[in-house]
C-alpha cells in the first residue's frame, strides 16, 4: 500500500504540467494509468528533461550539447502556476508568494526547475535514503534565483523543527525542545559575495518567512560586529545570510557561533562565480570545515557561469549525486540577456566624454518618459565621486528633468549605513528621473527594479564585470539598454574581450541626432509625451523621506534647447572643478589601467598620454597632473617622458572645505541650488560650514560629532539592523 502511494505521488509530480487543463475525472484516471507504468520502471519525464545524474558538470554540458534537438527542459509547454505547486509549498509560503508580500502568479524558469524537484530537495538527511538533495544551478542574473533557493531551504527548516517537535515527550516538552533547537542550531547558511547582495537576500528571506515564525540573521562587514553577534545569540537562528569575511571571523573567534553551525542543514553558495572572482575561494573552503560533511549537509550552488574553478568547488562542496539544472538556452552562449540592446561609443577625443554621458541621460529620460532609472558605473571610487558631483551640477540645465533628476551615490568611500540607505532609496525610487552613480559594489546580484539603462564610463575590470553590470537592467524579462563610453586609447578592448557579446557601435554624432529627434517630438506636444500609465503615484515608505512624492509629469520646455546646451554647460562646469580632485582621480585611473595593459593591447605610454589628455581637454586642467617617478612606478608606469610644468594653477585640498568632491570653494550656481534644497546642520555651533548638499541621494547630510546621539559607552549610536533582534522582542 505504501509503495502504491509513493508511486502515485511521483506520478502526480511528473505529470503536473500535462494535467494543467485536464478535468478532475480525467486526471484521476490518467494518474491511475500512469502509476502502472511507473510500477514497471522508475522513469520520470522530469529526470530526462530537467536534471541528470551528474558527478562532473562538464559531462553534463557535453551530454546536453550532444542531445541538441531533444527536449532540454528549457521551455515548458505547460508552465505550472503557484496554485498547482500549493501542496508542495505549504500554506505559509504559498501565501507569501501569491498574496503578500510578493503577489506572484507563476514561478520564473529557474524557480520552476527547482520547485519541480520538491519535496525531494527539501527533505531532511536520511543516511538510508538515496534521494538526491544537492543542486548545481546555472542561470543568468535577474531570473529569480533567490526565491528559487530560499523556498526549499525554508521548507527544510520547517521540517527539521517538526521532527524535533515529534521526538519530544508531550506538548510542554516539545515547546521547550523546539525553542532550544531554533536558538542553538542554524538551519540555512547563505554565503554572498557582497554586502549589498547579502542584505537583499536577507530582505527576501524575511518576506518569504513573513507567515512563519522563522527569522533571518545578517553577518556582513561595515556594521558593528558586536551588535550582530549579540542579536545572533539572543534570537532564533533559522537562516543566516553572510559575506565570507565576517562569517569566517565569527566562526574562528566565537565558539558559540561555530557550535551553532555544526549541525547545519543547508548551505547555499550564491553567485559562486563572483565569490571566486573576488578571491574568496580559501575563505569558502575554511568555512566549509566548520560545517557538517556532505551529504549530511545539503548544498545549493548557483552561478551564471560554469568555469573550471566552479567545477572544482562543486566537486568539493556538493554530493556526487546531485541535480544539475541549466536554464541558459543552449543557443545563448553569452551570459548577458539577449533582449538587452547594447551599444559602444569610442569617442574621437576626451573632451566629448562628459557631454556624451549627459546626452545618454537625456536620451533615456526622453525614451522612457516618467520611467527613466539609470545606473552609471565608474571605474574607481575617486572617479565615482567626481562624476556624481559633475552630474549633480549639470542636471539642472543639461537634462530634460532638470532639478527633478535625483542622484544617488554608492562607493567604498561611503560607510555601510550610507550605502545601504542610498541603495534602498534608489531601489524604491519611482520618480521617473533617477540616477545611481556607483562603483562595482553594485555590479553583481543586487536587484534594482525598473532600471531602464546601464551606462559604463570606461572599460570595466574584465568581460565578466561588463556582463554583470549590464545584468542590472532588463531583469525578469523587462526591457533595458546598455551603453559603454570609451576613450580613444580604450578602443581595442571591445574586440579583445567581448567577441561573443552582441554589441553595436554608436557614434557621438548619431546619439546627438537621436536625442534631438526625441526632443523635437516632445516639444511638438509635451502634454501627450507622458503616457497616463507612467504617472501613477507610488506609496512612499517611511525611509523614503528624500524621494519625490510622485513620478515626474513634465520636462523643461523646450527640451531641444536643453540637449543642445550640454557642451556649453560642461565647459562652464570645468571652470569650477578643483584641480587637486582631478589629479587624485587621474592617479586612481592610472592604477586601474596599469593592471589591464594586456587587455587594452596598447603601450603604457599611450594610456598615460590618453589620461593626460582626459585631464586637460576633458576636464579643463591647464597642464597634465604632475606625478612623481616613484608614483608612476608604483602604479605600473615606470617609463616617463619630460615632466610637464606645474605652473601656478594647482590648488591644495587644505585650507578650503568644498561642499562636494571635485568643486572649488568659489562656485555660484551650486550655492544657489543649495539654498533651494532641504539640508541638515548647514552651520555648526562654532559657525563652521558643514557638508550636506540636500538629500537627493537618500542620505543624511554630514553632522559634526557634537550633534550625534551617543550611546552609554560614549560611542556613536548605530542604527539597528532589521535582521537582528527577534521581531517579537522588538
Amino acid at each position: 500500500m505504501a509503495h502504491s502511494l509513493v508511486s502515485l505521488t511521483r506520478a502526480a509530480r511528473s505529470a503536473r504540467s500535462a494535467l494543467a487543463s485536464a478535468s478532475l475525472a480525467h486526471r484521476s484516471l490518467w494518474l491511475a494509468h500512469r502509476s502502472l507504468n511507473i510500477a514497471r520502471g522508475p522513469v520520470s519525464c522530469r529526470s530526462l528533461s530537467y536534471t541528470s545524474r551528474v558527478s562532473d558538470p562538464t559531462q553534463a554540458q557535453a551530454r546536453a550539447h550532444a542531445a541538441e534537438g531533444e527536449d532540454t527542459g528549457m521551455v515548458d509547454e505547460h508552465p505550472v502556476t503557484f496554485e498547482q505547486l500549493r501542496p508542495q509549498l505549504g500554506e505559509a509560503l504559498y501565501k507569501a508568494l501569491t498574496v503578500k508580500p510578493f503577489k506572484l502568479t507563476k514561478p520564473s524558469p529557474v524557480q520552476h526547475e527547482v520547485f519541480n524537484l520538491l519535496p525531494e530537495v527539501a527533505q531532511l538527511y536520511d543516511k538510508n535514503s538515496n534521494v538526491k538533495r544537492d543542486l548545481l544551478v546555472k542561470a543568468k542574473t535577474g531570473t529569480g534565483k533567490t526565491i528559487g533557493f530560499l523556498v526549499p531551504a525554508i521548507l527544510n527548516r520547517l521540517a527539521a523543527i517538526e521532527a524535533v517537535e515529534k521526538a519530544a515527550d508531550g506538548p510542554a516538552n516539545a515547546a521547550h525542545k523546539v525553542k532550544q533547537y531554533v536558538r542553538s542550531t542554524v538551519g540555512t547558511l547563505v554565503i554572498s559575495p557582497t554586502r549589498e547582495l547579502a542584505t537583499q537576500i536577507a530582505v527576501e528571506s524575511q518576506k518569504l518567512c513573513s507567515h512563519t515564525e522563522l527569522e533571518t540573521r545578517l553577518f556582513t562587514g561595515g556594521t558593528a560586529r558586536g551588535m550582530q553577534l549579540r542579536d545572533f545569540q539572543r534570537g532564533r537562528r533559522d537562516i543566516v545570510v553572510a559575506t565570507p569575511g565576517r562569517l569566517l571571523d565569527l566562526l574562528t573567534a566565537e565558539p558559540d557561533v561555530a557550535q551553532s553551525f555544526k549541525n547545519l542543514n543547508v548551505l547555499v553558495l550564491d553567485e559562486a562565480d563572483t565569490l571566486l572572482e573576488m578571491g574568496f575561494r580559501d575563505d569558502i573552503e575554511s568555512v566549509i570545515r566548520f560545517l557538517p560533511p556532505s551529504p549530511q549537509r545539503q548544498t545549493f550552488m548557483f552561478s551564471a557561469t560554469l568555469s573550471k574553478a566552479i567545477q572544482q568547488i562543486a566537486r568539493a562542496a556538493l554530493s556526487p549525486e546531485h541535480h544539475y539544472i541549466d536554464v541558459v538556452p543552449a543557443a545563448d552562449h553569452s551570459p548577458v540577456h539577449a533582449h538587452i540592446p547594447q551599444y559602444v561609443t569610442v569617442l574621437e577625443s576626451a573632451d566629448q566624454q562628459i557631454a556624451h554621458v549627459m546626452r545618454l541621460i537625456a536620451h533615456d529620460q526622453l525614451a522612457n518618459p516618467g520611467k527613466s532609472k539609470i545606473i552609471l558605473f565608474c571605474q574607481t571610487t575617486k572617479q565615482t565621486q567626481l562624476f556624481s558631483t559633475m552630474i549633480r551640477e549639470l542636471k539642472t540645465n543639461a537634462s530634460p528633468a532638470g532639478r527633478n533628476t535625483y542622484i544617488y551615490e554608492i562607493h567604498s568611500g561611503k560607510g555601510q549605513t550610507q550605502r545601504d540607505r542610498a541603495s534602498s532609496s534608489f531601489r524604491a525610487d519611482y520618480s521617473g528621473a533617477s540616477i545611481l552613480v556607483t562603483s562595482d559594489v553594485s555590479a553583481r546580484g543586487v536587484d534594482y527594479p525598473g532600471v531602464t539603462r546601464v551606462i559604463q564610463v570606461g572599460i570595466p575590470a574584465g568581460p565578466e564585470q561588463y556582463i554583470h553590470r549590464v545584468g542590472r537592467t532588463g531583469r525578469a524579462g523587462a526591457s533595458g539598454r546598455g551603453d559603454i563610453v570609451l576613450l580613444p586609447f580604450e578602443s581595442k578592448w571591445i574586440g579583445n574581450c567581448l567577441n561573443d557579446v552582441p554589441i553595436k557601435s554608436l557614434s557621438a554624432e548619431q546619439l546627438e541626432k537621436e536625442t534631438l529627434e526625441l526632443a523635437a517630438e516632445h516639444d511638438a506636444d509635451p502634454r501627450s509625451f507622458f503616457p497616463a500609465s507612467n504617472v501613477k503615484t507610488k506609496p512612499r515608505m517611511a525611509f523614503q523621506r528624500d524621494a519625490p512624492r510622485e513620478p515626474i509629469r513634465s520636462y523643461q520646455t523646450p527640451v531641444k534647447r536643453v540637449v543642445e546646451s550640454a557642451v556649453g554647460e560642461v565647459e562652464r562646469l570645468c571652470e569650477q572643478l578643483d584641480e587637486e580632485a582631478i589629479s587624485q582621480t587621474h592617479v586612481a585611473l592610472l592604477g586601474f589601467y596599469g593592471s589591464r595593459v594586456d587587455e587594452l593591447r596598447v603601450p603604457r605610454r599611450d594610456i598615460l598620454d590618453g589620461l593626460n589628455d582626459w585631464a586637460v581637454s576633458g576636464l579643463g586642467l591647464p597642464n597634465p597632473p604632475h606625478i612623481s617617478d616613484a608614483m608612476l612606478a608604483k602604479v605600473g608606469f615606470a617609463e616617463r617622458g619630460p615632466k610637464p610644468s606645474r605652473g601656478g594653477h594647482r590648488k591644495s585640498f587644505g585650507g578650503e572645505t568644498r561642499s562636494s568632491y571635485g568643486l572649488k570653494r568659489s562656485q555660484t550656481r551650486s550655492e544657489r541650488e543649495w539654498d533651494d534644497k532641504p539640508r541638515d546642520f548647514r552651520r555648526g555651533g562654532d559657525g563652521e560650514r558643514k557638508f550636506g548638499r540636500g538629500r537627493e541621494d537618500g542620505e543624511r547630510s554630514f553632522r559634526p560629532r557634537d550633534f550625534r546621539r551617543e550611546g552609554r559607552d560614549g560611542e556613536e549610536r548605530r542604527p539597528r539592523s532589521p535582521f537582528g533582534r527577534n521581531r517579537r522582542e522588538a
